[in-house]
Protein backbone atom coordinates (compact mmCIF):
# COMPACT_ATOMS: atom_id res chain seq x y z
CA UNK A 1 0.00 0.00 0.00
CA UNK A 2 1.23 3.64 -0.86
CA UNK A 3 0.58 7.06 0.72
CA UNK A 4 0.94 9.78 -0.93
CA UNK A 5 1.55 13.61 1.53
CA UNK A 6 1.03 17.00 -0.04
CA UNK A 7 2.82 19.18 1.79
CA UNK A 8 3.54 22.95 1.95
CA UNK A 9 5.78 24.23 3.85
CA UNK A 10 9.57 25.80 4.64
CA UNK A 11 12.43 22.04 5.16
CA UNK A 12 15.59 23.57 5.82
CA UNK A 13 18.67 21.42 7.03
CA UNK A 14 18.78 21.14 10.90
CA UNK A 15 16.28 20.81 13.46
CA UNK A 16 13.03 20.28 12.28
CA UNK A 17 10.26 21.72 14.49
CA UNK A 18 6.85 22.35 14.18
CA UNK A 19 4.99 21.40 10.90
CA UNK A 20 8.50 20.05 9.22
CA UNK A 21 8.73 17.77 12.40
CA UNK A 22 5.54 15.94 11.93
CA UNK A 23 5.82 15.26 8.17
CA UNK A 24 9.06 13.73 8.29
CA UNK A 25 8.51 11.83 11.56
CA UNK A 26 5.11 10.55 9.80
CA UNK A 27 6.42 10.25 6.72
CA UNK A 28 9.48 8.07 8.34
CA UNK A 29 7.21 6.38 10.22
CA UNK A 30 4.82 4.95 7.29
CA UNK A 31 7.93 3.65 5.86
CA UNK A 32 9.41 1.74 8.63
CA UNK A 33 5.48 0.06 8.75
CA UNK A 34 6.18 -1.40 5.37
CA UNK A 35 3.84 1.39 3.30
CA UNK A 36 5.19 2.99 0.13
CA UNK A 37 5.86 6.97 0.46
CA UNK A 38 5.42 9.94 -1.84
CA UNK A 39 6.19 12.89 0.01
CA UNK A 40 4.70 16.42 -2.51
CA UNK A 41 6.85 18.82 -1.20
CA UNK A 42 6.46 22.80 -2.61
CA UNK A 43 10.23 24.34 -2.93
CA UNK A 44 9.83 27.11 -1.30
CA UNK A 45 13.55 27.50 -0.48
CA UNK A 46 16.09 25.26 -2.06
CA UNK A 47 18.03 27.46 -4.64
CA UNK A 48 20.46 25.34 -5.78
CA UNK A 49 20.54 21.12 -6.64
CA UNK A 50 23.57 20.82 -3.64
CA UNK A 51 20.75 22.78 -1.58
CA UNK A 52 17.93 19.42 -1.53
CA UNK A 53 20.79 16.39 -1.58
CA UNK A 54 20.56 16.36 2.24
CA UNK A 55 16.38 15.10 1.73
CA UNK A 56 17.58 11.51 0.70
CA UNK A 57 19.35 11.43 3.79
CA UNK A 58 16.19 11.87 6.11
CA UNK A 59 15.45 7.97 4.72
CA UNK A 60 16.50 6.71 1.03
CA UNK A 61 13.12 4.76 1.03
CA UNK A 62 10.93 7.94 0.62
CA UNK A 63 10.12 9.60 -3.11
CA UNK A 64 10.43 13.24 -2.76
CA UNK A 65 8.65 15.20 -5.13
CA UNK A 66 9.83 18.79 -5.01
CA UNK A 67 7.55 20.95 -6.77
CA UNK A 68 8.10 24.57 -7.32
CA UNK A 69 5.13 27.11 -6.13
CA UNK A 70 4.03 28.02 -9.92
CA UNK A 71 3.08 24.26 -10.49
CA UNK A 72 2.35 23.42 -6.87
CA UNK A 73 -0.61 25.96 -7.44
CA UNK A 74 -1.21 25.22 -10.92
CA UNK A 75 -4.35 22.83 -10.67
CA UNK A 76 -4.40 21.93 -14.03
CA UNK A 77 -0.51 20.88 -13.87
CA UNK A 78 -0.75 19.84 -9.86
CA UNK A 79 -4.19 17.59 -10.05
CA UNK A 80 -3.00 15.97 -12.72
CA UNK A 81 0.54 15.28 -11.29
CA UNK A 82 -1.33 13.87 -8.20
CA UNK A 83 -3.47 11.97 -10.61
CA UNK A 84 -0.37 10.26 -12.25
CA UNK A 85 1.45 9.30 -9.09
CA UNK A 86 -1.61 8.21 -7.24
CA UNK A 87 -1.83 6.30 -4.07
CA UNK A 88 -4.26 4.31 -2.20
CA UNK A 89 -3.85 6.73 0.53
CA UNK A 90 -3.44 10.72 0.23
CA UNK A 91 -3.05 12.92 3.03
CA UNK A 92 -3.24 16.45 2.50
CA UNK A 93 -1.40 18.32 5.74
CA UNK A 94 -3.41 21.87 5.12
CA UNK A 95 -6.93 22.41 4.51
CA UNK A 96 -6.40 24.90 1.25
CA UNK A 97 -4.91 22.06 -0.30
CA UNK A 98 -7.93 19.82 -0.11
CA UNK A 99 -10.18 22.11 -2.21
CA UNK A 100 -6.98 23.05 -4.85
CA UNK A 101 -7.15 19.45 -5.28
CA UNK A 102 -10.76 18.87 -5.70
CA UNK A 103 -10.56 17.31 -9.33
CA UNK A 104 -8.08 14.56 -7.68
CA UNK A 105 -10.90 13.78 -4.67
CA UNK A 106 -13.43 13.84 -7.70
CA UNK A 107 -11.89 11.52 -9.85
CA UNK A 108 -10.99 8.64 -6.99
CA UNK A 109 -14.04 8.53 -5.01
CA UNK A 110 -13.95 5.38 -3.80
CA UNK A 111 -10.62 4.40 -5.18
CA UNK A 112 -8.34 6.32 -2.43
CA UNK A 113 -8.88 7.71 1.19
CA UNK A 114 -8.26 10.78 1.50
CA UNK A 115 -7.28 12.85 5.02
CA UNK A 116 -6.65 16.29 6.07
CA UNK A 117 -4.11 16.03 9.05
CA UNK A 118 -4.73 19.41 11.67
CA UNK A 119 -1.71 20.54 12.30
CA UNK A 120 -3.29 23.47 14.31
CA UNK A 121 -6.49 24.89 14.68
CA UNK A 122 -5.77 28.09 13.21
CA UNK A 123 -9.11 29.71 12.10
CA UNK A 124 -11.53 31.70 14.27
CA UNK A 125 -14.73 30.81 15.40
CA UNK A 126 -17.30 32.90 13.59
CA UNK A 127 -18.47 31.55 10.56
CA UNK A 128 -17.94 34.09 8.75
CA UNK A 129 -14.65 34.00 8.24
CA UNK A 130 -12.51 32.71 5.30
CA UNK A 131 -10.18 30.53 7.68
CA UNK A 132 -13.51 28.88 9.27
CA UNK A 133 -15.17 28.84 5.67
CA UNK A 134 -12.02 26.81 4.04
CA UNK A 135 -11.93 24.57 6.87
CA UNK A 136 -15.16 23.88 6.63
CA UNK A 137 -15.11 22.54 2.77
CA UNK A 138 -12.39 20.73 3.30
CA UNK A 139 -13.86 18.45 6.29
CA UNK A 140 -16.58 17.18 3.47
CA UNK A 141 -14.43 16.82 1.26
CA UNK A 142 -12.08 14.38 2.79
CA UNK A 143 -12.87 10.76 4.82
CA UNK A 144 -10.89 11.48 7.74
CA UNK A 145 -9.19 13.86 9.74
CA UNK A 146 -6.68 13.75 11.93
CA UNK A 147 -6.39 15.96 15.43
CA UNK A 148 -3.44 15.48 17.86
CA UNK A 149 -5.69 15.82 20.80
CA UNK A 150 -8.98 15.08 22.27
CA UNK A 151 -9.29 18.58 22.94
CA UNK A 152 -8.87 18.99 19.20
CA UNK A 153 -10.79 16.61 18.22
CA UNK A 154 -13.94 17.73 20.21
CA UNK A 155 -13.35 21.61 19.08
CA UNK A 156 -13.87 19.83 15.32
CA UNK A 157 -16.68 18.16 16.16
CA UNK A 158 -18.68 21.25 17.80
CA UNK A 159 -17.45 23.56 16.32
CA UNK A 160 -18.51 22.28 12.29
CA UNK A 161 -21.02 19.64 13.49
CA UNK A 162 -18.43 17.00 12.23
CA UNK A 163 -19.24 13.52 12.23
CA UNK A 164 -16.98 11.77 14.97
CA UNK A 165 -16.83 8.76 12.57
CA UNK A 166 -14.64 11.12 10.38
CA UNK A 167 -12.17 11.66 13.08
CA UNK A 168 -9.19 10.33 13.97
CA UNK A 169 -7.22 11.35 17.29
CA UNK A 170 -3.62 10.41 16.82
CA UNK A 171 -1.00 11.68 19.22
CA UNK A 172 2.17 13.40 17.71
CA UNK A 173 5.11 10.58 18.03
CA UNK A 174 8.67 9.70 17.83
CA UNK A 175 11.41 7.31 17.03
CA UNK A 176 13.18 7.08 20.37
CA UNK A 177 15.92 5.90 18.24
CA UNK A 178 16.48 8.72 16.99
CA UNK A 179 16.72 10.63 19.96
CA UNK A 180 20.13 10.25 22.56
CA UNK A 181 19.34 10.70 25.99
CA UNK A 182 20.77 13.85 27.03
CA UNK A 183 19.26 14.75 30.70
CA UNK A 184 19.96 17.85 32.77
CA UNK A 185 23.45 19.50 32.77
CA UNK A 186 23.40 20.69 36.70
CA UNK A 187 26.80 22.28 36.04
CA UNK A 188 24.88 25.35 33.85
CA UNK A 189 21.88 27.32 34.35
CA UNK A 190 21.20 27.28 30.76
CA UNK A 191 17.36 27.04 29.43
CA UNK A 192 16.24 25.63 26.34
CA UNK A 193 13.40 26.42 24.22
CA UNK A 194 12.51 25.34 20.94
CA UNK A 195 9.91 26.70 18.33
CA UNK A 196 8.94 28.52 15.09
CA UNK A 197 9.28 32.10 15.71
CA UNK A 198 7.66 33.07 12.78
CA UNK A 199 4.62 31.75 14.70
CA UNK A 200 2.77 33.76 16.83
CA UNK A 201 2.51 31.72 20.10
CA UNK A 202 6.45 31.07 20.20
CA UNK A 203 7.25 35.34 19.50
CA UNK A 204 5.06 35.70 22.67
CA UNK A 205 6.90 33.07 24.61
CA UNK A 206 10.42 34.13 23.20
CA UNK A 207 9.10 37.41 24.57
CA UNK A 208 7.78 36.52 27.93
CA UNK A 209 11.10 34.76 28.77
CA UNK A 210 13.33 37.83 27.71
CA UNK A 211 11.11 40.47 29.37
CA UNK A 212 9.45 38.84 32.47
CA UNK A 213 10.74 35.43 33.47
CA UNK A 214 14.96 36.56 32.82
CA UNK A 215 15.01 40.09 34.78
CA UNK A 216 13.35 37.84 38.25
CA UNK A 217 16.05 35.37 37.44
CA UNK A 218 19.48 36.90 36.67
CA UNK A 219 20.01 38.11 40.43
CA UNK A 220 20.22 34.79 41.72
CA UNK A 221 21.44 33.22 38.64
CA UNK A 222 24.05 35.23 37.31
CA UNK A 223 24.63 32.54 34.33
CA UNK A 224 21.29 32.20 33.45
CA UNK A 225 21.56 31.66 29.67
CA UNK A 226 18.48 31.50 26.91
CA UNK A 227 19.07 29.80 24.43
CA UNK A 228 16.18 29.77 21.24
CA UNK A 229 16.50 26.94 18.46
CA UNK A 230 14.14 27.42 15.43
CA UNK A 231 13.85 29.77 12.50
CA UNK A 232 13.14 33.42 13.58
CA UNK A 233 12.92 36.93 12.06
CA UNK A 234 16.13 38.58 12.29
CA UNK A 235 14.73 42.12 13.21
CA UNK A 236 12.30 40.82 15.89
CA UNK A 237 14.41 40.63 19.08
CA UNK A 238 17.22 42.44 20.10
CA UNK A 239 20.99 40.95 20.61
CA UNK A 240 22.07 40.29 23.94
CA UNK A 241 24.35 38.13 25.85
CA UNK A 242 22.28 36.28 28.13
CA UNK A 243 20.05 34.66 25.05
CA UNK A 244 21.22 33.55 21.54
CA UNK A 245 18.77 33.29 18.94
CA UNK A 246 20.69 30.04 16.33
CA UNK A 247 18.38 29.76 13.87
CA UNK A 248 17.83 25.74 13.07
CA UNK A 249 20.43 23.81 13.40
CA UNK A 250 21.75 20.27 13.48
CA UNK A 251 24.70 17.80 13.82
CA UNK A 252 27.91 18.75 16.38
CA UNK A 253 26.06 22.19 17.28
CA UNK A 254 22.54 21.05 17.95
CA UNK A 255 24.64 18.52 20.28
CA UNK A 256 26.50 20.93 21.98
CA UNK A 257 23.60 23.07 22.66
CA UNK A 258 21.93 20.25 24.18
CA UNK A 259 24.79 18.60 26.15
CA UNK A 260 24.87 22.44 27.88
CA UNK A 261 21.06 22.40 28.49
CA UNK A 262 19.58 22.05 32.44
CA UNK A 263 15.91 22.57 31.70
CA UNK A 264 13.72 23.32 29.04
CA UNK A 265 10.30 25.52 28.96
CA UNK A 266 7.51 25.75 27.65
CA UNK A 267 5.65 29.11 28.14
CA UNK A 268 2.70 28.95 25.67
CA UNK A 269 -0.18 31.13 26.18
CA UNK A 270 -2.15 31.14 23.23
CA UNK A 271 -2.96 28.76 19.28
CA UNK A 272 -4.21 25.53 19.52
CA UNK A 273 -2.66 22.03 18.22
CA UNK A 274 -0.24 19.91 19.88
CA UNK A 275 3.57 21.38 21.16
CA UNK A 276 6.30 18.97 19.09
CA UNK A 277 8.48 20.78 21.42
CA UNK A 278 7.49 19.55 24.71
CA UNK A 279 7.50 15.46 23.42
CA UNK A 280 10.69 16.45 21.85
CA UNK A 281 12.10 17.85 25.16
CA UNK A 282 11.38 14.71 26.71
CA UNK A 283 12.57 12.18 24.51
CA UNK A 284 15.82 13.98 25.15
CA UNK A 285 15.38 13.14 28.79
CA UNK A 286 14.98 17.03 30.12
CA UNK A 287 12.80 18.18 32.93
CA UNK A 288 10.52 20.21 31.41
CA UNK A 289 8.71 23.31 33.29
CA UNK A 290 5.45 24.28 30.90
CA UNK A 291 2.33 25.89 31.11
CA UNK A 292 -0.70 23.90 30.78
CA UNK A 293 -1.83 25.13 27.43
CA UNK A 294 1.96 23.28 26.00
CA UNK A 295 1.03 20.38 27.57
CA UNK A 296 -2.24 19.98 24.68
CA UNK A 297 -1.80 16.25 23.39
CA UNK A 298 0.87 15.44 26.04
CA UNK A 299 -1.20 14.38 29.09
CA UNK A 300 0.60 11.22 29.86
CA UNK A 301 4.12 13.13 30.53
CA UNK A 302 2.85 13.07 33.83
CA UNK A 303 6.45 14.72 35.08
CA UNK A 304 6.41 17.65 33.18
CA UNK A 305 6.31 20.75 35.66
CA UNK A 306 3.09 22.51 34.77
CA UNK A 307 2.69 26.35 35.88
CA UNK A 308 0.77 29.32 35.74
CA UNK A 309 1.91 31.94 33.56
CA UNK A 310 2.21 34.35 36.69
CA UNK A 311 4.35 31.79 39.00
CA UNK A 312 6.54 30.93 36.21
CA UNK A 313 9.27 32.99 36.83
CA UNK A 314 9.31 31.78 40.12
CA UNK A 315 8.96 28.43 39.79
CA UNK A 316 11.67 27.86 37.32
CA UNK A 317 13.65 29.50 39.57
CA UNK A 318 12.87 26.43 42.50
CA UNK A 319 13.39 23.96 39.97
CA UNK A 320 16.95 25.36 38.54
CA UNK A 321 17.82 24.09 42.22
CA UNK A 322 16.39 20.88 42.96
CA UNK A 323 19.56 18.93 40.95
CA UNK A 324 18.01 15.68 42.05
CA UNK A 325 14.23 16.29 41.28
CA UNK A 326 15.65 17.46 37.26
CA UNK A 327 17.50 14.44 36.37
CA UNK A 328 14.54 12.16 38.00
CA UNK A 329 11.99 14.47 36.02
CA UNK A 330 13.71 14.05 32.89
CA UNK A 331 13.98 10.01 33.08
CA UNK A 332 10.59 9.86 33.58
CA UNK A 333 9.56 12.10 30.89
CA UNK A 334 11.98 9.90 28.54
CA UNK A 335 10.11 7.10 29.98
CA UNK A 336 6.82 8.15 29.25
CA UNK A 337 7.69 9.06 25.80
CA UNK A 338 8.85 5.15 25.14
CA UNK A 339 5.98 4.20 26.86
CA UNK A 340 3.16 6.75 25.09
CA UNK A 341 4.61 8.13 22.50
CA UNK A 342 6.66 5.80 20.62
CA UNK A 343 6.21 5.46 16.99
CA UNK A 344 6.26 1.77 16.49
CA UNK A 345 2.74 1.93 19.09
CA UNK A 346 1.30 4.32 17.63
CA UNK A 347 1.90 4.00 13.94
CA UNK A 348 -0.13 0.47 13.72
CA UNK A 349 -3.40 1.66 15.40
CA UNK A 350 -3.54 4.50 13.07
CA UNK A 351 -2.70 2.40 10.13
CA UNK A 352 -5.81 0.22 10.56
CA UNK A 353 -8.15 3.24 12.00
CA UNK A 354 -7.29 4.87 8.27
CA UNK A 355 -7.31 1.31 6.06
CA UNK A 356 -10.07 -0.40 8.22
CA UNK A 357 -12.71 2.42 9.80
CA UNK A 358 -15.93 2.19 8.75
CA UNK A 359 -16.86 5.16 6.33
CA UNK A 360 -20.12 6.76 6.89
CA UNK A 361 -22.86 6.25 4.20
CA UNK A 362 -23.55 10.09 4.35
CA UNK A 363 -19.98 10.95 3.55
CA UNK A 364 -20.38 10.06 -0.67
CA UNK A 365 -23.77 12.75 -0.65
CA UNK A 366 -22.18 15.32 1.54
CA UNK A 367 -18.49 15.65 -0.74
CA UNK A 368 -21.11 15.72 -4.01
CA UNK A 369 -22.36 18.77 -3.07
CA UNK A 370 -18.75 19.91 -2.21
CA UNK A 371 -17.63 19.15 -5.65
CA UNK A 372 -19.14 21.90 -7.65
CA UNK A 373 -16.67 24.39 -8.08
CA UNK A 374 -14.86 24.46 -11.64
CA UNK A 375 -10.96 23.68 -12.02
CA UNK A 376 -10.94 27.58 -13.01
CA UNK A 377 -11.76 28.15 -8.90
CA UNK A 378 -9.83 30.74 -6.84
CA UNK A 379 -6.61 28.90 -5.64
CA UNK A 380 -6.34 28.99 -2.08
CA UNK A 381 -2.71 29.41 -0.14
CA UNK A 382 -2.08 28.49 3.14
CA UNK A 383 -2.42 31.26 5.75
CA UNK A 384 1.10 31.81 6.89
CA UNK A 385 2.36 32.72 3.74
CA UNK A 386 2.46 35.84 4.58
CA UNK A 387 5.18 35.42 6.88
CA UNK A 388 7.39 35.71 4.11
CA UNK A 389 9.94 32.62 4.80
CA UNK A 390 10.08 31.47 1.12
CA UNK A 391 13.13 32.55 -1.21
CA UNK A 392 11.68 34.13 -4.39
CA UNK A 393 14.80 32.47 -6.41
CA UNK A 394 14.05 28.79 -5.68
CA UNK A 395 14.63 26.27 -8.04
CA UNK A 396 12.25 26.68 -11.43
CA UNK A 397 12.07 22.19 -12.37
CA UNK A 398 10.47 19.64 -11.05
CA UNK A 399 12.98 17.47 -9.21
CA UNK A 400 12.70 13.51 -7.80
CA UNK A 401 14.95 12.37 -4.83
CA UNK A 402 14.69 8.54 -4.78
CA UNK A 403 17.01 5.81 -3.84
CA UNK A 404 19.55 8.32 -3.11
CA UNK A 405 19.68 9.75 -6.29
CA UNK A 406 18.16 13.44 -7.75
CA UNK A 407 16.67 13.76 -10.93
CA UNK A 408 15.16 16.39 -12.99
CA UNK A 409 11.70 15.74 -14.05
CA UNK A 410 10.36 17.15 -17.57
CA UNK A 411 7.05 18.88 -16.95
Amino acid sequence: MNISIVADTTFCKGFPAGYPFRVINFAKACERMGLGVQLFLCNRNFVTKKDILWLKKINPKIKFFLIPPNLFYKKSFFNNFLIRHKSEIVQFENPEFVINNLQVIAENQGKSIFILELHNLYYQLNRNTKEFQILETALHLVDYVICFSQFDGDKIAHDFKSSRQKIIISPLFVSCQDYKIYGPNLDKDNVLFIGNLFYKPNVEAANFLIKKVYPKLRKNFPTLHLHFVGNYPNKLFKKSTSWTFHGYVSGQKLDHILKETKICVAPLFSGYGARVKVLEYAAYSFPIVATSRAMNGFEKLSSVFIVSRFDFANQLAKYLRQHKLLVLAGSKNRKAVEKYYEAKKIMPKLINQIVYRPHSKLYPKLRTSFLIPPRSAKIYFPFWLKEERHNLKVLKSIYVIENGKVKKLSQ
